[in-house]
């Protein structure tokens, strides 16, 4: 995990980000209370992959939400949520539909989650466009 500290005349942003290509634990929700009780942010924006019911949806949809994220809930894979009551601050959640289980393509194979054989080209370019939407939106946000 690396942290980024970056200052700007208006806004101060920090990042705290793992790479998807190596397998790299999120720390568990001490550690990042711990990171938010120690950067005081206003909000947490937080980027995660989602499994999508259906198969047309897949690395097309955007979803935002200002109530937060249960990542690996869609897997069976539940850990701690990401939200205003775990973290005590307003938690931005971003998510993507990257899989699908494969019930939703062949009928009566079950226990399988699949995504496009692109994966990485599309996580690439999907990383690109909402990392320059939030930079747009954080710099040129006026009060």
């Amino acid at each position: 995990m690396q942290t980024i500290h970056c200052d700007h005349d208006t806004h101060k942003r920090y990042w705290i980000q793992t790479y998807s290509k190596i397998k790299v634990a999120i720390p568990d929700i001490t550690e990042q209370q711990c990171v938010v009780d120690k950067i005081k942010p206003d909000f947490v924006v937080v980027v995660d992959s989602l499994k999508s019911n259906s198969i047309s949806r897949l690395n097309k949809t955007i979803q935002i939400t200002d109530t937060g994220i249960h990542p690996g809930s869609g897997v069976n894979n539940k850990r701690v949520a990401l939200n205003k009551k775990t973290l005590g601050i307003p938690v931005i959640a971003i998510g993507v539909p990257t899989v699908c289980d494969i019930s939703n393509i062949i009928k009566n194979v079950d226990d399988m989650i699949v995504t496009s054989k692109d994966i990485d080209f599309i996580i690439d370019k999907l990383s690109d466009l909402i990392s320059i939407s939030l930079n747009e939106v954080i710099y040129n946000f006026k009060i």
